[in-house]
């Protein structure tokens, strides 16, 4: 859903001194991880498990991977999401395709619209259709029933990608707050130790796919944007820059991202909720780190104490103020590096400025 809250006039930009909100729902559609998020560090819990000489893994584990490679889900291929996998494959030796920016370029509106498929040959697009249902369901079957809710692997579902793409591109608000229940930009770069990938489990890095074209989404909009978020345990500031050059460009594809995305991240008002395993353990070498320049205040500038995240316009300066916020005494908060939680950003050019 998504309402407005209107300040005052017009800006010089033809945008309306007004913010925007918007809410997500990025659990109900979402689909299981990608098959290669898990795919190698699964294959070795199961070899690990049919081998009595070998380190034997947890039930927990063993319980997860026959369930995401072998029996779970669809059936064949198990319960793990295959069409992102299979898509990119296709992508890389289709480059001059017609429908390649619809199933191979996420940082486009396009991308992902239509209900297509791969034929057995993984290289024929074919468009869902009751048809194959009645010819081909022997063959296709994983791949039809994959197909049957979107061509990527979701985190929002298509019908909601489709109305966010439509409220973004008919924003006129000087100011998009985007209240997102899962974290946008998470620990980018982090490669946890037993997997093979840079995702945990839970952040939307997870679905890059998906992640990158909620990105490009939000920064499309005409004013700026700003997405409020929790879930981590911990409080930070981030700004994603456009631009070739930062580290996570190629993860995030921000070489064609239009404008800056800001992420005010809230850990919780409680102790239990913002105090989690390893709050105390130093940030280096950890996933708190921020290893690719998103945390404009410092690579180590979280707040691990319970906390808040506030924004303020000031709409005659045409400055917004992000923070994280002291639970106690609502002041602004510092960082464990011992930074002021604190950035602005200018309203009509969405540009970081001096805090």
């Amino acid at each position: 859903s998504s309402s407005s809250s209107s300040s005052s006039s017009s800006s010089s930009s033809g945008l309306v001194d007004e913010i925007q909100l918007v809410l997500l729902d990025e659990r109900y559609f979402r689909e299981t991880l990608t098959c290669s998020v898990r795919q190698d560090w699964c294959a070795a819990v199961l070899q690990n498990a049919s081998d009595p000489a070998a380190p034997q893994p947890s039930v927990g584990d063993v319980a997860f991977c026959s369930d995401y490679l072998l029996d779970g889900g669809l059936g064949v291929g198990g319960s793990c999401c295959s069409k992102d996998d299979e898509w990119g494959a296709w992508c890389g030796k289709n480059r001059q395709h017609p429908l390649r920016h619809e199933l191979c370029n996420p940082t486009q509106d396009t991308f992902g619209q239509h209900l297509l498929l791969l034929d057995t040959d993984n290289a024929t697009v074919l468009p869902l259709s009751g048809t194959l249902w009645t010819t081909r369901q022997q063959q296709l079957s994983r791949r039809l029933l994959e197909a049957t809710s979107s061509p990527i692997c979701e985190v929002l579902g298509l019908q909601q990608r489709r109305w966010l793409q439509q409220t973004m591109r008919g924003s006129r608000a000087a100011l998009n707050v985007i209240a997102s229940g899962s974290v946008l930009a998470g620990s980018v770069g982090w490669l946890e130790g037993q997997y093979s990938n840079r995702c945990s489990g839970d952040d939307l890095g997870c679905w890059q796919r998906a992640q990158v074209n909620l990105l490009h989404t939000i920064a499309n909009a005409s004013g700026c944007s700003v997405v409020i978020t929790g879930d981590f345990h911990y409080s930070d500031l981030k700004a994603i820059q456009p631009g070739a050059e930062r580290a996570y460009a190629q993860e995030l594809q921000t070489a064609k991202l239009r404008k800056p995305v800001y992420q005010a991240m809230g850990s919780g008002m409680t102790h239990s909720t913002a105090e989690h395993k390893g709050s105390h353990v130093p940030c280096v070498n950890s996933f708190r780190e921020d290893r690719t320049g998103l945390r404009p205040l410092g690579r180590c500038s979280y707040v691990s104490a319970p906390g808040f995240s506030m924004l303020e316009v000031d709409w005659q300066a045409r400055v917004v103020s992000l923070s994280v916020r002291n639970h106690s005494t609502g002041g602004v908060a510092y960082g464990v590096d011992g930074s002021r939680q604190l950035v602005r950003f200018n309203l009509d050019t969405c540009q970081l400025m001096d805090s």
